[in-house]
């Protein structure tokens, strides 16, 4: 499939539970080529005092998405769209849900 990296996504978690979202396309260099970052080390120490490795968005400026002692990374394959045709079977359906509530209340 074309592109098929733009449909997919990367979920990094820390070990308190915190996660942070990122597409793989802005990581990927032909497309967003956004600089983020796994840090192990700060001026040749490594991280202890975070965990061994942590996320770093540099133009993350309320650093949201910074991940501090990294347990995990995962991708995943985003879920399809539905077609229009299913959002009409779902508003039909609450249609007749709806008058059927307003006629029992009559």
């Amino acid at each position: 499939m074309k592109n098929d990296i733009l449909g997919m996504y990367v979920v990094a978690t820390g070990s308190d539970g915190y996660k942070a979202a990122f597409s793989m396309g802005e990581l990927n260099p032909s497309f967003g080529n956004q600089p983020d970052l796994i840090a192990y080390a700060l001026d040749g120490e490594d991280l202890t005092d975070s965990g061994f490795a942590r996320i770093i968005v540099p133009e993350d400026d309320r650093r949201g998405r910074w991940v501090s002692n990294l347990v995990s990374l995962e991708v995943f394959h985003a879920a399809a769209i539905p077609e229009p045709q299913t959002y009409a079977l779902f508003g039909l359906g609450l249609l007749a849900v709806g008058w059927r509530a307003r006629r029992r209340i009559r």
